[in-house]
């Protein structure tokens, strides 16, 4: 029959519906013989464990002996790892970017086509007040384009 330590081991992994090979269950006790936890420790270590397992891209419902050694090492690896190097590496300038709405080209929702179309926005100031006309660059290539083809050949708002 199974001892505490490994009925709680079995217990977290089924959690999290995975099942234990005799071999796992011997590399996961031997895991913590190895580090000396406390049974009211083992727990919450085998509960980091199966997350970390679960986040693996080739997890199987049975627990791998290949994919648990490289969860254990990579947990392993990031204890030895200071927070102040991790703290260095960050740079937010890299990867924020900060946009100006007032450089933003003009979009405007067209219901004949579904679709937004980039408006351009001449402004200019008139009585004291600033006005802007926008030409929609599209439908004056249309107009032309129907212009020229009735033989007219001038074009509208060149």
């Amino acid at each position: 029959m199974a001892d505490p330590r490994q009925r709680m081991i079995i217990k977290v992994f089924r959690k999290y519906s995975h099942s234990l090979g005799p071999d796992a269950l011997e590399v996961l006790e031997d895991i913590c013989d190895q580090h000396g936890f406390a049974d009211n420790e083992i727990e919450h270590i085998m509960e980091t464990l199966a997350t970390e397992y679960n986040k693996q891209d080739d997890a199987a419902m049975k627990v791998s002996l290949e994919v648990l050694g490289r969860v254990y090492d990579n947990m392993r690896n990031q204890g030895d790892r200071s927070l102040e190097d991790s703290k260095e590496t960050l740079d937010p300038n890299s990867h924020l970017h900060v946009v100006d709405a007032f450089d933003m080209p003009l979009w405007n929702w067209s219901g004949e086509r579904g679709t937004f179309e980039k408006l351009f926005v001449i402004p200019f100031i008139a009585f004291g007040f600033l006005f802007s006309i926008s030409i929609p660059i599209q439908q004056n290539f249309i107009s032309s384009d129907r212009l020229r083809i009735r033989g007219i050949t001038r074009t509208i708002c060149s």
